[in-house]
């Protein structure tokens, strides 16, 4: 049996530091289970340790199928409650690699990872090294329809301080009483009139902002960080606010805590879509282009003048060129949002003319989610409808050129 890959020095696991490594390390089965009793020790030094080498593993290519999934998990929802920042900081690091495998995020609902991270959510709100590694795996949680309901319990509201969540047990013996809670918060929320559009229209279905009432929602504290001071906590903020809103009008249309929170941050999301910042801008208006399908959500962005904000973006995407952030254009997220908020989809359908119906119904029913590690700000592309002419021109161009070139070679003897 091959002897374990020693990675690092003891004195750097000492000082707290990641080794960079190049190239991923082959791991033995002893290195792991010597790992998984670190994670179980009471000692924060060895929970450290723990999670730096677990972190480690997971970003490796050769370490599943040889191990089970079960272990590790329990593992990381035994580090994620811990009080220690570093701790927290690489094992929610960890979990947003193993969330990015479509095939591990439904076992890390069986054992609970995502309860696990809104508690370390709630508990790190002022500590943005670790914000931005649990916003990250909420976002692909966010994205994912099989997993969104998980991070939307409201079970896990505001009130979950550390000292109520010192180990991992504690965290899986509060299911009754978060059940109890489910039952209560869903006889106190008020409820909203969110009839169909076919029925009544939009503005009529819409209750005024000043009847608004402030619910418990576990999400707080993710749209409070729309207005965060640093940047990539705020964008990530506002792309689990928009894959959020892209259900806010089927699976978390019952979830009226949610739309009751969503409505309240509105107001900073319009502020968001008209910043300088691109991607901010992408993400804020993808958030209104999803809200706009709920009744309630639109007629809230209508009362805010979010057609006019809407019309303003769109009117300076035409000017400039158009830009794809993940395969996501702004200037249709603004089509998808004024289409929704000029009324139900009959009065859409009843507005179309010619061949023009079913285009504009298939772009009304659009909904555009964002999964981390898309990285949009690296994959800016030209708007093809728009410079498609342009575009096969040079292609054509760059191609009879390099024939030019190429003729003296490719020319027969």
């Amino acid at each position: 049996m091959a002897t374990p890959v020693i990675t690092r020095s003891a004195a750097a696991l000492e000082e707290g530091m990641l080794p960079l490594h190049p190239h991923p390390q082959r791991h033995s089965i002893t290195q792991l289970q010597w790992v998984l009793q670190m994670a179980h020790s009471a000692e924060p030094a060895d929970q450290q340790k723990a999670a730096m080498e677990l972190n480690i593993m997971i970003e490796g290519t050769t370490l599943f199928p040889l191990v089970s999934f079960a272990p590790m998990a329990h593992s990381l929802c035994r580090l994620l409650p811990s009080q220690d920042q570093t701790v927290v900081h690489y094992a929610a690091r960890a979990v947003k690699t193993l969330l990015l495998d479509d095939a591990l995020r439904g076992q890390a609902l069986l054992v609970g990872l995502p309860r696990v991270l809104i508690t370390a959510l709630h508990t790190w709100q002022e500590e943005v090294p670790c914000l931005r590694e649990i916003l990250g795996a909420l976002q692909t949680l966010s994205w994912d329809k099989h997993c969104v309901k998980s991070i939307v319990a409201p079970g896990t509201g505001p009130g979950i301080g550390r000292s109520s969540i010192s180990t991992s047990a504690s965290t899986s013996s509060g299911c009754d009483h978060n059940e109890a809670a489910m039952k209560e918060n869903s006889t106190n929320t008020p409820k909203l009139d969110i009839s169909s559009t076919e029925e009544r229209g939009i503005a009529d279905t819409c209750t005024p902002a000043t009847s608004i009432t402030t619910t418990s929602c576990a999400l707080l504290p993710v749209l409070a960080l729309l207005q965060a001071c640093d940047q990539e906590v705020a964008t990530l903020a506002l792309a689990i606010t928009a894959n959020l809103c892209a259900y806010s009008d089927t699976l978390l249309l019952a979830h009226q805590d949610l739309i009751l929170a969503v409505n309240e941050a509105l107001p900073n999301v319009l502020q968001a879509a008209l910043s300088c910042d691109r991607l901010l801008r992408c993400y804020g208006v993808a958030t209104l282009a999803n809200a706009s399908a709920n009744p309630f959500l639109a007629g809230r962005i209508k009362e805010l003048g979010g057609v006019e904000v809407v019309e303003k973006i769109e009117r300076e995407c035409l000017r400039t060129n158009t830009v794809t952030f993940g395969g996501t254009r702004v200037s249709e997220c603004c089509q998808v949002a004024l289409l929704r908020l000029a009324g139900s989809s009959a009065g859409i359908d009843s507005c179309s003319k010619g061949g023009k119906k079913e285009g504009r119904t298939l772009l009304g029913m659009k909904k555009f989610k964002f999964k981390f590690g898309n990285t949009p700000a690296l994959e800016l592309t030209l708007d093809g409808s728009k410079n498609r002419a342009r575009i096969v021109g040079c292609l054509m161009l760059w191609v009879v050129g390099i024939l030019l070139v190429l003729q003296p070679v490719l020319r027969p003897n």
